[in-house]
């Protein structure tokens, strides 16, 4: 063998290891999903339609539900775990009162079952939640004269979750989910005098049907 066969041989070999060494690098920048598949690896937006109900039992007997929109952020650090900001707003009806607005804010640990050949992602979520009632211009005889002002009812607590996606491409999935809250409403604010330690017990449960966008998936 010649001197300069040996040098390309060597050249050759070289060339060969590094192609093998750069393919698992770029596979790390970027996770392909097939067009038929799912993940939810990425940035997380939505949207939704929202149907909620709200019971407090200290407060009347009866439930209160109403509909309203709401809006998601969120990011996937693996195909299967995310975490997602939300916030919903709902119109509620009452029979007892006044009509009220319903707000809940959360922030969620989800975990997607997703899979490359699946378009069909069911998802189990928990976390915290705020929520908070609000009735604008109400009116209370506090004694020497009435007085006009905003009122809200507010507290945390916590949240489980679940639902489901259709991909129809691995960017855009439609989904419905259903989240259950549970915890106390603690301060009372009239106007901007606020009454804490009330304790109310109360639950929540929201029905969501909207879109999810994944701009980057896989990333």
């Amino acid at each position: 063998m010649t001197r300069s066969t040996s040098t390309a041989a060597f050249t050759a070999a070289l060339g060969a290891l590094l192609l093998l060494t750069a393919a698992p690098l770029t596979a790390q920048t970027a996770v392909p999903v097939p067009a038929g598949g799912s993940t939810a690896k990425g940035l997380i937006i939505g949207a939704h339609l929202n149907g909620s109900r709200i019971t407090a039992k200290e407060v009347t007997d009866q439930s209160d539900s109403g509909v309203g929109f709401g809006l998601q952020l969120g990011y996937g650090f693996t195909s299967q775990l995310a975490i997602v900001l939300s916030g919903t707003a709902a119109a509620m009806k009452s029979d007892e009162r006044d009509d009220y607005t319903l707000t809940h804010y959360d922030v969620m640990g989800r975990y997607s079952f997703t899979g490359p050949t699946r378009r069909i992602v069911p998802y189990v979520e928990a976390g915290y939640s705020r929520r908070e009632l609000s009735m604008d211009d109400v009116t209370l005889d506090l004694g020497n004269s009435p007085s006009t002002d905003d009122v809200s009812v507010s507290g945390n607590g916590i949240t489980l979750g679940g639902g489901a996606q259709y991909y129809i491409s691995p960017k855009l999935a439609l989904g419905v989910g259903l989240k259950w809250t549970t915890g106390d409403l603690t301060t009372v604010k009239f106007g901007k005098v606020s009454i804490d330690g009330q304790n109310i017990d109360s639950k929540t449960l929201r029905l969501d049907l909207g879109v999810t966008w994944y701009p980057m998936p896989g990333w």
